[in-house]
Formats: structure tokens, sequence, C-alpha cells
């Protein structure tokens, strides 16, 4: 009882004795009468307390803190309170009942009454059972913490013991008593018998606990004074990782630091949002999340941030995906492809050609069949002719021609001529469009991250401290499992592993995908050139709502039938995507129907399964069908299948079409496949028919490989009650130019024997085949290539299906031209060449092989990167230049060769280089007569070098000598 009187009236003390007087009101003591003194308190003979503070005030007046006072159970007595240095002191001649004496630093108190003071301790608490981790604190735990001292931003060299209870640190009476600080004014908890106080309370000083670095941070003084504050230069480290650099601060007479806003910024520290007076200046200690520690001795600052005292960073695991395509090229193309057969009834060729042009963001193209080329009846047919107009920074194009249109979920690609404008995620073809990975950490050192996906490492990055994000983390579609590992300067590592699925039918949130045409369709394609019929105009938008929602709208608009429709993509999370769609038609005889459909779908390393289903009424139609057909009724597709690791894997699949005037179709099908040893390959397949339409069957397939390209297969088929088998021997064509063949026999209930030769060259893939079955024998040819133009300079090549580059290699004949390090092409008599198969609107990587070029040949760079637009060319340019080498041996003005490493200058022209065994030398050198310095160890000496205007690419000028 007598104790928490006693804390209730040493709570009104720090309250501001409001009974009496506030503190900034009480009397100041004259400090130069005062006589501070650290003594110890003896209280009945006992020592309650050692090197308190105590003020003599001339020969007789002495006076305690009143902490002190009240922490040694002494009655207090407000009437002749001071303050000194800012902390409330009360007189001992106001105490009753003792005698007091002061000797030795010892200050005595003998009671002179029957009852003793209480005393300090709490009386009858449970005792401390021993070390434990935590420490009960009524139904909860606490954690007991060991943090370093840093008292005003200076290392105490002291540890002292904190609690933490949920947010809140406790810190005992006892610890804040020896280091003279006030006691909070909320009341203590007893824990274990020991009284307890929040720390945050420590009003108005700043504290400040890192938990993470194990300090604790009190600093009791004022702002800092700017006006004071003089420039000085400190040793500044952060973290303990940064190199430590030296840096420009302000400090004042209490060495308070004041940094400008650059040196927060080269620390990766976020600039406090309160400024000092002084402009640009901006104290530590107004960042909550740092901790200052000054080493004067060194004058050294270090700096403790927690993480989110550091500027945010955000990194990218696709942060290379936009290119800059060249547009600036302007030319043509012409590709044409030949095919010929014989057998003994009829010889037949037909072509096919190509004509494009291309300047601008443009490419024009027009296709042309033309179908028995040496009879009478030839027919030539176009098949398609338009222009694509790009904008890859927009992600946009534009066709004017002919092209399909978009389907969507529910409606059916239509061919027509016209108009189409949309997105175009292909000409920015590493833009991932489906949401990925998102990953955020934190770190108070450099770190390193790394991203596994299926425990394969699919992206590192290396992060500055501060809390940090990673975007589009590249993953694999379908479920699958990331683990993130993060390990920091200090080797610490730390691992996350999460599930997660994705999906490409899905859209990024807030990401547009529409297409919108308006044309006629058009009709009996590669058979008619000119069928068009009906107008029509339709439009596809679809949008990404979330991460796991992505919705779809569509509509059709025809004088035959009109229809619009809605869908959607569904992701649960970890687990699978559900699909809808749901639509409405009105044709022209004002018949409505309607088109409804589900799906699901999983897709993971071990276990895959998705299912289908599409209902249609009777009168529903869409763009693209005829009036009079009528759409199956319902049709459906499942499958499912399992991953059995060295076991192989099996699938099975089910398919189902239900007609309205024909035969429905229904069948299963069961597929296993195993990995072999050296590569090969072995498979079954049954296909169990459900209708009366399709036979049983089974097959049986294994694929041995017998080299890098060549594999032999053999195939067993049994359907019904026929048998066949096929045995081939195959090698393919290489990546670049080389040949290739195929043989192959098949035997069931005719003999069938084939054989094949490919040869592609740098201006054209040539194929020649030949089949016999029973007595009928037919030869097949096929020719096809390209012409690029460039100005009005035509270029032999390839089948030009994709981009190309012209490559120049000003006068070096027969150098080799690599593209990805696949040899594609070789230099003509001008050094000019064409390298086809660039991949659009991505970087490509064009080489100039080194390894046959002349040794007086000179390359600035064997390597350059061609970003082409859509089917278009780009030219890339090698600059080279002669070089004159010339050889000889140095020797010593003895005649010694001089030594191994022997360094030697042309002044002249800068070109240096050394000698090596025996003093053999090399070095590029003009033709003249040309004055050179080398040296070696202590030796300097000068020497001359006459170097011919001869022919040959490396003359050899024998013995010099150094002078």
């Amino acid at each position: 009882m007598a104790r928490s009187l006693n804390l209730l009236i040493f709570t009104s003390l720090l309250l501001g004795f409001s009974a009496q007087a506030d503190w900034n009101e009480l009397p100041w003591v004259e400090t130069s009468t005062l006589s501070p003194q650290k003594i110890d308190l003896i209280i009945d003979g006992r020592t309650v307390r050692t090197d308190i503070r105590a003020i003599l005030h001339g020969d007789s007046d002495v006076y305690l803190r009143a902490v002190d006072m009240l922490s040694a159970g002494l009655p207090i007595d407000l009437d002749g309170q001071v303050q000194v240095d800012g902390y409330p002191f009360l007189p001992l001649r106001s105490i009753n009942g003792y005698r007091i004496s002061l000797s030795k630093g010892a200050l005595t108190l003998v009671s002179t009454q029957a009852t003793k003071p209480n005393s300090p301790q709490t009386p009858e608490f449970a005792p401390f059972q021993g070390p434990r981790k935590s420490i009960p604190l009524g139904s909860r735990d606490v954690d007991s913490v060991k943090l370093r001292l840093i008292l005003n931003q200076q290392d105490a060299e002291r540890e002292l013991t904190l609690l933490q209870h949920l947010d809140r640190w406790l810190i005992s009476r006892d610890d804040l008593l020896a280091l003279e600080l006030p006691l909070p004014e909320l009341a203590p908890l007893v824990i274990d018998g020991t009284l307890y106080l929040e720390i945050d309370n420590l009003w108005p000083y700043k504290v400040a606990i890192d938990p993470q670095w194990s300090l604790l941070s009190i600093d009791t003084r004022a702002r800092p004074n700017t006006e004071q504050a003089e420039e000085t230069w400190v040793e500044l480290q952060v973290n303990e990782s940064q190199q430590p650099r030296l840096v420009k601060v302000f400090a004042d007479d209490e060495q308070q630091f004041l940094l400008d806003e650059t040196t927060f910024a080269e620390s990766k520290l976020q600039t406090p949002e309160a400024q000092s007076s002084s402009p640009d200046l901006y104290a530590i200690d107004d960042l909550n999340n740092v901790i200052p520690v000054f080493d004067s001795k060194r004058q050294a600052l270090a700096l403790y941030a927690r993480s989110d005292a550091f500027i945010p960073s955000e990194l990218s695991g696709n942060e290379d995906y936009l290119v800059e395509p060249d547009f600036s090229q302007r030319g043509a193309l012409l590709n044409y492809a030949l095919f010929s057969s014989h057998t003994d009834e009829k010889d037949q060729v037909s072509g096919q050609f190509e004509m494009g042009a291309f300047w601008g963001r443009g490419f024009l193209s027009s296709q042309h069949l033309i179908r028995n080329i040496t009879d009478d009846d030839r027919e030539n047919i176009r098949l398609e002719t338009n222009l694509r107009v790009d904008w890859p920074e927009k992600m946009r194009s534009l066709i004017i021609g002919d092209t399909l249109n978009e389907g969507g979920a529910w409606g059916r690609p239509t061919r027509f001529g016209g108009l189409r404008w949309g997105t175009n995620f292909s000409t920015q073809p590493g833009f991932i469009t489906f949401p990925t990975q998102l990953i955020t950490g934190e770190s108070v050192v450099p770190s390193t991250v790394d991203i596994f996906i299926d425990n394969s490492r699919r992206a590192s990055s290396s992060i500055e401290p501060g809390a940090f994000t990673i975007n589009e983390v590249p993953t694999v579609t379908g479920a699958g499992e990331m683990r993130i590992v993060t390990r920091d300067l200090f080797g610490r590592e730390s691992v996350v592993t999460r599930p997660f699925y994705a999906s490409s039918q899905l859209l990024k949130p807030g990401l547009h995908d529409y297409s919108y045409e308006l044309g006629v369709i058009r009709n009996n394609f590669t058979r008619e050139s000119n069928d068009y019929a009906t107008d029509f105009a339709s439009g596809t938008h679809r949008y990404g709502f979330s991460h796991w929602y992505t919705g779809e709208v569509r509509a059709e608009l025809s004088s035959e039938v009109n229809s619009i429709g809605t869908a959607a993509t569904v992701v649960w999370p970890a687990v699978a995507e559900f699909n809808f769609a749901l639509a409405g038609s009105r044709d022209a005889d004002s018949l409505s129907g309607t088109l409804t459909s589900v799906g699901v779908r999983r897709q993971a390393r071990q276990f895959s399964f998705g299912a289908r289903g599409t209902w249609r009424s009777r009168h529903f139609q869409q763009l693209g069908t005829s009036p009079e057909s009528e759409l199956d009724a319902f049709e459906s597709t499942g499958f499912a299948s399992v991953g059995m690791g060295k076991y192989g894997g099996l699938s099975l699949s089910h398919i189902q079409r239900r007609k309205r005037n024909e035969a429905d179709n229904e069948f299963a099908t069961l597929q296993y496949s195993l990995s072999l040893p050296y590569n090969a390959h072995f498979s079954l397949s049954y296909l169990e028919p459900l209708d009366d339409v399709l036979e049983r069957s089974a097959s049986a397939s294994i694929s041995i490989p017998l080299g890098r390209s060549t594999s032999i297969t053999s195939n067993a088929r049994r359907q019904a009650s026929t048998s066949r088998y096929r045995t081939q021997l195959r090698k393919n064509l290489p990546a670049g130019n080389g040949f290739g063949y195929q043989l192959a026999h098949e035997d069931g209930n005719s003999d069938r024997i084939e054989a094949g030769v490919n040869w592609r060259n740098p201006i054209s893939h040539i194929q020649v085949q030949s089949s016999h079955l029973d007595t009928q024998t037919e030869y097949r040819t096929a020719v096809d290539g390209g012409v690029a133009f460039f100005g009005s300079r035509p270029y032999l090549t390839q089948r030009l299906n994709q981009s190309f580059a012209l490559v120049e290699v000003p006068d070096l004949p027969d150098a080799s031209i690599y593209r990805d390090n696949q040899l594609l092409a070789r230099t003509n008599a001008s050094g000019k060449a064409i390298v086809p198969g660039l991949r659009d609107y991505q970087r490509n990587r064009i080489r100039l092989g080194d390894t046959k070029l002349p040794l007086d040949i000179q390359v600035a760079s064997l390597e350059q990167i061609a970003v082409p637009a859509y089917r278009q060319g780009v030219k890339i340019r090698f600059s080279i230049k002669k070089a004159r080498w010339v050889g000889f041996r140095l020797l010593d003005n003895s005649g010694n060769p001089a030594p191994s490493g022997t360094q030697f200058l042309n002044p002249a022209t800068g070109e240096k280089s050394q000698t090596g065994i025996a003093g053999q030398a090399y070095i590029e050198s003009p033709p003249g007569d040309h004055e050179m310095q080398a040296w070696w160890q202590d030796t300097f000496c000068r020497f001359r070098l006459n170097v011919p205007a001869a022919s040959e690419p490396l003359p050899d000028l024998g013995d010099i000598t150094c002078l």
C-alpha cells in the first residue's frame, strides 16, 4: 500500500507537481554554489543504492534526485524541491525520522522510528526460476532480448536486457535508474518480481530499437542547433555493408549530425520529411528507423538502418522485353516455290509465288498459286493481298486487305477482305500478357534473390537494401511451385516456397486485348481469286479485371446473322482455370439460338486434366457458317494425364460430337510414353470407338537416335483386321545449311518404299523424293528460294518467310556470317550476304566468323544486334580496316635476345606490345622509318624499325638491336 502511494506521488511529480507548480516554474539553484558527487546510500546498515547523484549546496544542505529517494523507499516531501539540469531534487533536511551523516562518499541514514521504511524490493513476488527463453506475463509470453546501448549516439559499451511483449518494449526500472533517466508516467508492470516500464514513454527523449542489429538508442539531447552546426568530414558506413566513404556532414556542439539530400541518396536512404531551419540539411534524428553511432576517436559515423529506411526498389524479371525495331530501310522481296510430280500416267508442275515490299512501318504482300503450269488449263489463283502496318511501341497493328478475323472464346476465325485493327502483342514478343508472380521482400544489406520454378532457376537479381519488389517473374503456365532464395552480404539465407497457377488465357489486370474487323467474307479460298460475299463487322474485346479474372465480349453483325456473347476465364489460385461462354444469335429469318460453353483445365507436372462442353440450340448461327448448315448440338472434349517419372507418362482423352442430321462421333484414346536410355523413346496408343463410325485401333512405336540429327523409327499399327508395319531412317536438316535424307519401308496390305533427300544451301532448298507402291512409282521434286532487293540490287537467298538482313563486310569475300551461332551465309565477291530467318521484333545476334579472317584485317566488333520489323530487311555493316603487322627479334646492346615480356612502344602511333620467347616480337606499324622505345627491369633503350611498303601481310624484319 505504501509503495503504491509512493508510485502515485512520483507519477504526480513527473506530471509536473500539479499541486505545487509547473516544472518550468520550479526554483533554480545557482549552479556556482553546487557541488555534485557520486555517493552510496546506506539505510539502517543496508546499502540500498550505489553511485547515486547527490548535490551539496553550501556546507550543510544535501539534495537527492526524487527518483532515487523514491526507489530507496524514503518518504517524499515536495516542500523545498528544486530543479537541476532538468531533474527534480529534494533536500534531505525535509526527511523526518532519520539521523543523517555524510562521510567518505557514503550517505548514511539511521531510522529513529520503530518501523522501517518501505523496502525498494517488491515483497512476496514469485522468484525467477532460472534462465528462460520467454517470461510469463499474465496469460501471455514475452521475449527477453539483449541490446547494445547507444546513448546520445555514442556506444555506451554496455548491454541491457529488454522484454518484448507484442509491439511493446519493456525496460526494468533498475536500468532506468542506473541510467539516471526519469521513470515513465504509466504504472510499472511486475514480471517475476521485477518492475518493468514501457520504454516508449521516455518522453521527451528519443528512443529507437533495432532488434536485427541488437541496438537500443536513447538520445536525451534537444534537436540539433543548426545555427551552430559546422562543416566537418566523417567516415560514413551504412549497415556495416557499404564501403566506408568520406563524406561532408554538419555537426553542432553536441555532435548531432545533419546530412544533405545528396548524402542520403548516395546511401540509398530516404530523405527525412522534417527539414531543419538550414536549407537542404536534414537531421539524422528525424529518421525513426535509423540508429546513428559516432566514434569520435576514428571520426566514423555508422548508420544502422531498418529496411523501411531505404529507398524502395522495383525490379523486373523481364526487364528487356521492349525493343525498338529498325524502320529505316526500304526494299522488296520475291519468294517462289515450285512443285513437280511424275507418274506413269501424268506429269504436273505447280508453283506458289509471293511479291512483297517494305518501307517504314509497313509491309505489302501479294501471294499467288499457279496450278498446272505446263498445261493449257493452268490456273492462276490469288491467295492473299494485304498491307500490314505496326506500332510496336503501342503493340497495335492495322491490316488492310485479306486476313482472318479474331474468333475469341466462342467465335470462328473467318477469312475476309477489309480492315482489321487491334492489339498485336507479337510486336513485343518479350511482353508477358498473363499475370505473373509478384515477389516482395526487404533486406537491410545488399542481397541476391534467386527464383526457382519447379526447381529450375528462372531469374536472379541483385537488390539494394530496403523494401524490394520484383515484377514479371518468368513462370511456366499451369500449376507449379516457386522457391525464392534470398542471400545477403553476410551469407545469411532465407527460403520462401509458395505454389502458383499461371494461365495464358488470363490478361494482366488493366490490360486490354481487342480486335475489330470490317469487310466482306471471302469464300472458296485457294480455289477462287475474288469470291467475296457477305458484308460484316465484328469485334472482340478482352480485359483483365484482376489476377484471377479476365472477361470478354464479342459481337458479329452481317446481313445473314447477328450474334453477341460474353466469356470469362477464372483461375482458382494454385488449383485450376475455369472457362465460361454464353452467346445468342438471330438470323435473317428471325430465328434465334444460344450457345453455352463450360470448361475446366489444370496443367501440372505430375497430374493434368481438363474438360470442356459446348451446347448449341437448333437455330444458333455464327459468322463463317452457312445458314443452311446446322452446327453440332453438343461437343465435348476431356483429358487426363499422369506423369510417373522414370516409369513414363499415361494419358486418357475423350471426344464426343452429337450432330443433328448425321451420326454421332464418340471415342476414347489411351496413350503411354516412356523415355529409354540413350534418348530413345517408346509409345503405345489405343483407340476405343464409342459409336458405329470408327474402328478400334492400336499402335506401338519406338524411336532410337543414331546421332545428333539421325534416328530410326519403327511403328506397328493394328486396325480392325488390318496390320501395318513401317520402318523409317531419317536424317533431319541442320539449323543452317546442309543435307538430310529419309528412307522408309511400309508393309501391310501392300508394300510401299519411300526415299528422299533434302539440300538446303544459301540460295534455295531442294527436295527430291520417290515412292513405290505395288507397281506404281512416283517422283516428286520441290524447289523454293527467294530474291531480296535493296535499292536496285537483287540478292539470291533462301525463301524469305521471316525478316532478313543484308550484311556488308567491305571487300572481304567468303566471310562466314552466323546468326545465333548458326552458319547461314558467306559473303560474295563484294563482301555482301543475305542472312534469312531473323525473328521479327527480337534481338538477333549477327556474328562475323573470325577463324578465317586474313591476318592483316582488324574488325571493330565481331558481333552486332539486328532488330527487324515484321518481314522487313535490315542492313548490318561490319567496319574493318587493314592492319600492317611486322615481326622482328629484339636484341639488347650486347647482342643477346631481350628478356621475355620486354615492353616496347611506337610513340608516333601509340601502338604498344611486348616480346615473347627469345626476343621475338610483333607490332602493327605502317610503312616507313619508326623510332621505337623499349624497357625491361632497370633498362631503357631505343631502336629503329624500317617497315617496307611490301605487299606481304606479315614481313619479318630480322634482328633489331637496341641502342
